[in-house]
């Protein structure tokens, strides 16, 4: 068997990205439109007006039962990453094995899949609701404009008509720190705003003239700017997270394929090659491992001590997946007659 992926194992690992990444994709805002959607904006209001802040947060809490359609779509690319296996293994191998997607140790598995990221997105928008109210708290914002600010105003026309867009729900704190930024920088009329990557540029032309002349925007107009800013940025999020999660499913129900054939009577052995994706940020210790070649049940061991068994493993954390392009390619010794 050849020692380096084939042009049909890379087609096969770009098919799975490109059927579950837009899945996952529209399952994570499917999730947030829907949290969005149960919020009771009069008792958010009348929380905000009381400066009852845990209040405000148990109401925009996102409920588990959101995220059963996202988890499924991750849960499906981890079995298409096992099932696949079987169409890559050497001719004496091929025919006599499948995925079992059964198998007591691959459901645990399976459904383990996207559990951090429902875990972390539920902190994520606590987190990131609580620095917009305490900020606007200091501002002295209007009790309305803010509980709109968090779940959005209704889209009156489009592909979302029907849905809370513009709403900090479905962020990260770092991204909702990013909104309250960009709303100082076009209440002062500071240029900083112009060096946000994720600003809808269809109002530069608006802000620009407000700089320019030195007449304020109105509210209306800063919350419209900062609205469109936080849908792109809710867009970037959906994106970032079907990437990774895609690449991470994938990977470890490939591995847990190749657990269960190495648990098998015609397998001598199996090893695995890491295969750097050159990122555009490559991290060193990635691309030193690229080529490395160890025993199936063996670890990588990266610089921070984090020992990987495929790229993309949970055990390493965000921290070792975001971003990452690396593959592992698997190398099976079948046992001689």
């Amino acid at each position: 068997m050849a020692r380096n992926p084939t042009a049909a194992q890379r087609a096969a690992l770009a098919a799975i990205l490109a059927t579950f990444e837009p899945q996952v994709r529209d399952a994570f805002l499917s999730a947030v439109y829907a949290a969005r959607s149960r919020v009771s904006l009069q008792e958010l209001i009348s929380a905000y007006e009381r400066g009852d802040l845990p209040a405000m947060l148990e109401l925009l809490r996102m409920e588990q039962g959101s995220f059963w359609q996202l988890q499924e779509a991750i849960r499906q690319a981890g079995v298409a990453g096992g099932t696949n296996v079987a169409k890559t293994l050497p001719a004496g191998l091929k025919g006599s094995f499948s995925f079992n997607g059964q198998h007591p140790r691959a459901e645990q598995l399976l459904r383990e899949l996207g559990a951090q990221l429902v875990q972390g997105m539920e902190q994520d928008t606590l987190e990131a609701a609580r620095r917009v109210i305490v900020s606007a708290l200091q501002e002295g914002r209007a009790s309305r404009a803010v509980a709109l600010d968090l779940t959005g105003r209704m889209a009156t026309s489009g592909t979302l008509k029907g849905q809370r867009v513009g709403g900090m729900i479905g962020l990260t704190p770092d991204q909702a720190d990013w909104v309250v930024n960009a709303r100082l920088d076009l209440r002062a009329l500071d240029r900083r705003y112009f060096t946000r990557k994720l600003r809808d540029r269809r109002y530069d032309p608006m802000v620009r003239k407000a700089i320019e002349s030195g007449k304020p925007l109105s509210p209306a107009q800063v919350d419209k700017i900062t609205g469109r800013y936080k849908d792109r940025l809710l867009a970037y999020r959906g994106q970032v997270v079907a990437t990774h999660e895609v690449h991470a499913a994938q990977a470890a129900g490939r591995h847990e394929a190749y657990l269960q054939l190495s648990e098998g009577d015609n397998v001598a052995a199996v090893t695995k090659k890491w295969i750097h994706g050159h990122s555009k940020e490559p991290r060193r210790d990635h691309r030193q491992m690229d080529g490395t070649v160890i025993a199936f049940d063996q670890d990588f061991v990266m610089d921070d001590g984090a020992r990987l068994r495929f790229p993309h493993d949970p055990r390493g954390g965000i921290k070792h997946s975001a971003g990452c392009n690396c593959t592992m390619f698997y190398r099976v010794v079948p046992k001689k007659d």
